[in-house]
């Protein structure tokens, strides 16, 4: 599908019921509704967003996986709040339209069951964040997650983000482990400056705490080898 003709669709749905989307959500809870106004404020309207995050983004959202995951980009959920309650549904049928036209399959997905599809997506998986999505049909069409055979299949579109989400899992994890440690490390040290300690102490001067907790851990190092060679020159002696 050429670039033009999937920015026409994505004006189609950005226009369709655009007159009912809410601009308030008295219903809803303050923080949600701060989230609702931070989205609003940066991307403007309902037709901006979409075009902004339409799937021609996909290939730069490849190229900074950080961003991806650890970025501000909302998560889809908040779209409905942020735009309207087939919102969700709007932004995922392009990027599913341009997933089936990229795979050259001779079966393509007729506009009732890419609908459905989306549905199913924004249901299931309204906590991923649009860039996680468009990481998600960019490593598809990489062909990270299989194939389609013949006609494109909903089930193996399905299938494939339940993988990336288990991918996406590991990696927060992990990340999560990471700053933890960080923290840890952090909390471990005394509550001053790295560099008053350091002259407190003699040491080399450190600009952070990391740095003065692997300076500490290289000490408490060498301290353990001296023990150790100590103890040996001590039974070669007694050896004598």
């Amino acid at each position: 599908m050429e670039p033009r003709q999937l920015n026409q669709i994505t004006t189609t749905l950005a226009t369709r019921g655009a007159n009912s989307a809410p601009q308030t959500m008295p219903s809803v809870s303050p923080a949600l509704q701060q989230k609702t106004t931070l989205v609003l404020q940066r991307y403007g309207s309902r037709e901006n967003f979409l075009t902004t995050f339409s799937p021609s983004l996909q290939l730069s959202v490849a190229r900074h996986e950080d961003r991806a995951f650890f970025g501000e980009a909302p998560v889809l959920g908040l779209l409905r709040h942020a735009y309207g309650e087939n919102t969700p549904i709007q932004w995922l049928m392009p990027q599913i339209w341009d997933l089936s036209e990229f795979t050259n399959s001779r079966g393509k997905l007729d506009g009732g069951q890419g609908e459905f599809l989306a549905g199913m997506i924004a249901e299931e998986y309204g906590f991923l964040k649009v860039t996680e999505l468009l990481l998600f049909f960019y490593r598809f069409k990489c062909g990270r997650y299989g194939r389609f055979y013949g006609n494109v299949d909903p089930m193996v579109i399905m299938i494939a983000i339940r993988s990336f989400v288990e991918e996406r899992n590991r990696i927060i994890d992990q990340h999560e482990k990471k700053e933890e440690e960080k923290r840890s490390m952090e909390n471990a040290l005394p509550k001053i400056s790295p560099e008053d300690w350091c002259r407190q102490t003699g040491l080399p001067e450190c600009h952070s705490a990391i740095e003065v907790y692997h300076m500490r851990d290289r000490i408490i190092n060498h301290i353990e080898a001296l023990v150790y060679a100590i103890g040996v020159l001590h039974k070669i002696v007694c050896a004598l």
